[in-house]
């Protein structure tokens, strides 16, 4: 996982640097096209802001790929997940429909972690989507926080742990879940269970991506028919 990483990484940097090109002459050119008689280039203009969405969408594809790469650049500094989710439940609550209960429960007392907000605020929406597609028919969505410090036992237990004290954001819901051999795979860049239209693959690598990064690890529990939780943990920072 780790080689296609940077292999999706390096291939996405390149692009990137493409669609810069594409984007900037795109907006240029609709530029040009708002200064003159629209009417006379109507099929031009639908052209070109068929162009700009697509290399939009392409760029966030790209995004994601980077993050799966650890090559987009990021600003971390010391923040909290009660700070971060304060910031992310307005969005979080606008992608899930009436049909499903959200409940966000953090902690006003938190110990500070070294991450960048706006990449956990990604991670966190790519798992509540997650948890929405899984909930077609309504049902809940629960986030939480919590402290733990993990001994011995459990970072045997979980290879890419580390002694030490962790904050943990839980993302859980009541959806169909997934076994085994899916739960071992969801990480996997370019894996889903979704329809070959209703996704890429990359949302759950980018969220592995982005707590790696930030120096934790991500941990997943599911049941078919009762639902899955994700839990992140970023490490603690001493004062």
């Amino acid at each position: 996982m780790e080689a296609v990483a940077q292999l999706a990484g390096g291939v996405a940097h390149d692009f990137n640097n493409l669609l810069t090109v594409i984007q900037g002459c795109t907006d240029l050119a609709l530029s040009d096209l708002g200064s003159k008689q629209r009417g006379d280039d109507r099929g031009t203009l639908v052209a070109l802001e068929d162009v700009q969405r697509s290399a939009g969408q392409a760029a966030a594809l790209t995004r994601q790929l980077l993050s799966l790469g650890r090559r987009d650049r990021t600003e971390p500094h010391r923040t909290c997940l009660a700070t971060i989710m304060a910031s992310a439940e307005p969005l979080v609550r606008r992608v899930v429909p009436s049909t499903i209960d959200v409940q966000v429960a953090c902690g006003a007392e938190q110990p500070p972690i070294l991450v960048d907000p706006a990449e956990v605020e990604r991670a966190v929406m790519n798992l509540v989507i997650n948890a929405r597609d899984a909930t077609p028919d309504g049902g809940t969505i629960r986030i939480a926080t919590r402290v733990e410090s993990l001994s011995a036992e459990d970072v045997a237990s979980h290879p890419d742990a580390q002694l030490g004290g962790y904050a943990i954001l839980v993302v859980s819901d009541t959806g169909h879940g997934m076994d085994a051999g899916t739960c071992r795979r969801v990480f996997e860049p370019f894996f889903t269970t979704k329809e070959r239209a209703g996704g890429t693959g990359l949302g759950l690598s980018a969220v592995h991506g982005i707590v790696k990064q930030a120096g934790g690890h991500v941990r997943v529990e599911s049941t078919p028919g009762v639902g899955t939780t994700f839990l992140l943990y970023f490490p603690v920072q001493s004062d």
